[in-house]
C-alpha cells in the first residue's frame, strides 16, 4: 500500500496506519510506504508499534 501526500494529521495518516494492522493481520507479507512533505511524528510512532 502506498500514500503520498503532505504528512499531517488532518490527511489521515492515523487511520491509515489502524486500517493497514487489519491488513496486516490478513496479508502478513504486505507492506505500507508513507511519502511526503511534513512532520508527523506521532504515525510514524504508530507504525514502529505494528
Amino acid at each position: 500500500m502506498f500514500f503520498a501526500d503532505r504528512i499531517d494529521e488532518i490527511k489521515g495518516v492515523s487511520s491509515l496506519i489502524k486500517a493497514f494492522h487489519m491488513v496486516l493481520e490478513a496479508h502478513p507479507n504486505s507492506r505500507l510506504l508513507i511519502a511526503g512533505n511534513g512532520d508527523y511524528t506521532r504515525a510514524f510512532q504508530e507504525a514502529k508499534n505494528i
